[in-house]
């Protein structure tokens, strides 16, 4: 994982002191820039629309090599298998046990600069380590290491995903931990790129997956040798048969029998190769022969579990020496990757725990007193340290502990984009704050939780913490009595409220540029906070609570004919049905003129004095790309501005088989007038379960109701259009009803029995795998999709392999078609179970029977398969 760059002063502020003062030190994403002030509390400074800095793509190359030299040792098919998948254009996923080597292979692989040589990602490699990390950072990460922002100031998410989906690179992804939904969603956020992630568990569908076992016995021996650092003895040659054989190979565990023979023998004791349960107690085995300093560091690198430390953290533990690290590394107690340092696999619960918790405070000062010096982005890179740290003080009641290294960190881990474990920190600080009675700290922590909870728009969250910031004494809160009923701010880059005290650190740019003139410190953004809220819960829609706030109108232009709607991350929280809503129009009373902005008697409101308000009770169901939509109603009011827009209330649920919840890439788009005009929704994915979500439209003159149409996404030609007023002008609905597909049964061959599990048939959306979609349906087909389970009921000696390819479907009218995509298998032992696979193709659109063939299934030149296999299937509506 590259290191954040360090915050950028701008102009006008205090130079940033990377020891110890982070004064005018600013990380901006989107339109909020978060900036550190004299006193250590956050401010917040909005952009108008124009962002300052223009994201510039950063030149890559092909290859990226390690540190040291690596040798994949003994794993030829595996890289072989990895070259193939990534040449196909397929997302893989490398598996295996903690210890076993991905990273290794990972290296070996990047280094050569032959992976994807002869694909469509042409722009270079990237090699990032994901650990500790949620999607969305890991693709953030991505986007600092393929683009270039001036002053770390970042686009927003959805704009940053816009760029993410334009590259055409290598995309390399080590220790990546994360569900299958969550794999799922990164690959679709990168969908011209190849991605290759290493994780502990297999939970990649739709690509090639590759497990790794434990080396062959020639590549084990190499292993031993080069552990001990001598040529093997005959005896010695004997021993590392044996200790192939009891560890199965796996290669943390064989430099770990090796280090212990070598060790005995230099302390005089006979070496013998353990037993598989016995090598545990080769641990403190091990430590018992390690120098004082050596013991002492690796006790303490043990406070933190197994996280992943940087060396020049290491160094500034007690007894962290580049010595002490040195014998560490020696005796495999230690792994050094890159520039990184874990405890090997088992260390942590070797040493046991430490009783009287000695370690631990003394750790914690070390690395406290280290987050005070450094620089945000090698915090950044110490999230996971500092935050088990924090955990460990707090579940040991540590409360200054926890306070002192939470205040440390969290600034540095804000500045460095680790906003996740930002969060984690002042959580911690708040409660151990509030157990101890420190009120100044408790102050801080509540206050710095509301910034954070502003930053992801929780605009009640926020609200509710600063008001208790103010009651804490934090500066501003007297500012917020008098500024609570403030009028909402009427659109981008005008004055919202003056500031109760200047800024400690002076706007970073001219009075002409981007930034308000209003500038909003965090302090007396509570103000700000409680005027935005009143705003925003001033009403009620449906039952539900909130609306977009003033000005906000992400698609307030009219899209032209052929634009495809984007949909645009949430700003409130989501409107739900309820007892508010009928079908005569009227709705909640906030249609009344009082509430049509600050001043009804204005221009403005005359504008819309005739406008056609109300509310009306639709009760359609709508099948579109893969998702159901049960729109209850439309409800048209005011904005917190006095705008008038269309909020409509619906229940989404996603309808593939496969993944539990999908991202919202689309949303309906509302013509108005001979305006086609985006949304702004409420949920940005939703489950099998069901979502309720609000998707509101910005309106215009001359809007009608009867007129008015909603069209839904769709990737078919098709588009489903539903009109507001059932009977209506404009045509009856285009639904896209679901198919059944009734399958199942069994194909075999020599090699393999396949078990088909079932299937889907749509025509509203274009099946690529049981997470993903294609991009576009062929005009006038449909989708087929079928899901079965793979057992190997033997192999030759080149293994067995599986690919969409080696299937057939013969379609109702006689036509028959190759399957074109799905997840492809290889596998070389027998009885293995790799799971529930899938195929999919595009059909003609219609129902009736199906026969699916299996055609061929061995990778051996010489050694067929055997003859085809066959079942019949049944679509029907």
């Amino acid at each position: 994982m590259s290191d954040a760059p360090a915050p950028q002063t701008t102009a006008g502020s205090a130079s940033v002191a990377v020891e110890g003062d982070l004064t005018g030190s600013q990380v901006g994403i989107g339109g909020k820039v978060v900036q550190i002030q004299a006193d250590g509390f956050a401010t917040v400074l909005f952009v108008d629309g124009v962002e300052a800095a223009r994201a510039e793509r950063r030149p890559l190359s092909r290859s990226v090599q390690a540190r040291r030299s690596l040798a994949a040792l003994g794993r030829e098919r595996e890289l072989t298998r990895l070259a193939d998948a990534v040449d196909a254009g397929e997302p893989v996923q490398v598996y295996g046990p903690s210890g076993i080597g991905k990273t290794t292979l990972l290296l070996h692989a990047t280094g050569r600069g032959t992976l994807g040589a002869t694909t469509a990602v042409p722009e270079g490699t990237v090699l990032l380590s994901a650990r500790g990390l949620p999607t969305e950072e890991v693709l953030q990460e991505v986007f600092l290491a393929t683009y270039q922002v001036p002053g770390l100031h970042l686009p927003a998410q959805a704009e940053r995903r816009g760029l993410l989906a334009a590259l055409r690179v290598l995309v390399v992804l080590d220790d990546l931990d994360c569900s299958a939904d969550e794999l799922a969603d990164l690959v679709h956020a990168l969908p011209h790129c190849v991605v290759v992630a290493a994780s502990g568990r297999m939970s990649l569908t739709g690509g090639c997956t590759v497990g790794l076992r434990g080396l062959p016995q020639a590549a084990a021996l190499t292993l031993f040798q080069d552990a001990l650092g001598r040529p093997l003895t005959e005896e010695e040659s004997t021993q590392a048969e044996q200790a192939w054989l009891e560890t199965d190979g796996h290669p943390g565990r064989l430099g770990l029998v090796a280090a212990y023979l070598r060790e005995a023998a230099e302390h005089g004791i006979p070496p013998e190769v353990p037993p598989a349960d016995g090598l545990p107690l080769l641990i403190p085995k091990l430590v018992a022969w390690l120098g004082t300093a050596a013991a002492g560091l690796l006790r303490h690198l043990a406070v933190a579990g197994d996280s992943e430390w940087g060396t020049s953290l290491v160094t500034a533990l007690p007894d962290g020496t580049d010595a002490a690290v040195e014998e560490l590394v020696r005796a495999r107690l230690l792994v050094r990757n890159e520039a990184r340092l874990r405890l090997a696999e088992g260390v942590a619960a070797g040493l046991g725990e430490n009783p009287d918790g000695s370690a631990l405070p003394a750790v914690a000062e070390a690395v406290a007193d280290w987050l005070a010096s450094t620089a945000p982005g090698d915090a950044a890179a110490e999230a996971e340290v500092v935050t088990a740290l924090v955990r460990r003080a707090a579940d040991a009641g540590l409360d200054s502990l926890v306070t002192r290294l939470a205040r440390a960190g969290a600034p540095r881990l804000m500045l460095g984009l680790r906003w996740r474990a930002w969060g984690r920190l002042l959580e911690a600080g708040l409660h151990a704050a509030r157990r101890s009675g420190m009120r100044d700290d408790e102050a801080y922590f509540t206050h710095e939780s509301g910034i954070r909870a502003l930053c992801l728009g929780d605009v009640a969250k926020a609200t509710a913490l600063l008001s208790a910031a103010a009651t804490l004494g934090v500066r501003g809160g007297d500012a917020l009595r008098d500024l609570l009923h403030a009028p909402a701010p009427k659109g981008p880059g005008q004055t919202v409220l003056q500031q109760p005290s200047p800024p400690a650190s002076p706007p970073p740019t001219s009075p002409s540029g981007p930034w308000h003139h209003g500038l909003l410190t965090g302090k007396a953004l509570l103000a700000a906070a409680g005027a935005v809220a009143v705003a925003a819960f001033g009403f009620t829609a449906f039952g539900g609570e909130g609306t977009p706030p003033a000005g906000t109108r992400p698609s307030a232009g009219p899209l032209t004919d052929g634009d495809t709607p984007q949909s645009t991350p949430p700003t409130r929280t989501a409107l739900s049905h309820g007892p508010g809503s009928d079908d005569k129009g009227g709705g909640t009373g906030h249609n009344s003129s009082s509430h049509k902005g600050s001043d009804p008697s204005t221009a403005e409101s005359d504008l819309w004095r005739d406008f056609p308000f109300g509310g009306r009770h639709i009760g359609t169901t709508v099948h579109a790309d893969g998702f159901r939509y049960d729109v209850i109603g439309a409800l048209v009011n005011h904005d917190s501005s006095g705008l008038p827009q269309l909020l409509l209330t619906t229940t989404v649920r996603n309808e593939l088989t496969g993944p539990s919840s999908r991202r919202l890439e689309y949303t309906p788009v509302l013509q108005q007038g001979g305006r086609r005009t985006a949304s702004v929704t409420s949920i940005s994915s939703a489950s099998q379960d069901g979502r309720q979500a609000t998707f509101t439209f910005p309106l215009y003159q001359g809007f009608r109701w009867e007129d008015a149409r909603l069209e839904f996404p769709a990737y078919a030609d098709d588009v489903t259009t539903l009109p507001l007023v059932p009977g209506a002008n404009g045509g009856s609905l285009v639904a896209h009803d679901p198919y059944e597909v009734v399958a199942g049964g069994t194909l075999r061959n020599t090699w393999m029995e396949l078990t088909v599990i079932g299937g889907q048939y749509r025509t509203d959306v274009a099946l690529d795998s049981p997470y993903n979609v294609a991009p576009k349906l062929r005009s006038g087909r449909a989708s087929l999709l079928l899901t079965f389970s793979v057992k190997i009921l033997d192999a030759p000696p080149g293994g067995v392999g599986l690919r969409p390819q080696d299937f057939d479907v013969v379609q109702p009218d006689g036509t028959r078609l190759t399957f074109e995509t799905g997840s492809d298998f290889g596998g070389y032992a027998k009885g293995l179970d790799p799971g529930q696979r899938y195929i999919a193709v595009q059909v003609a659109p219609a129902a009736g029977t199906y026969t699916l063939y299996l055609t061929y299934a061995s990778q051996g030149a010489d050694a067929g398969g055997g003859p085809e296999d066959s079942l019949t299937f049944t679509v029907r509506k």
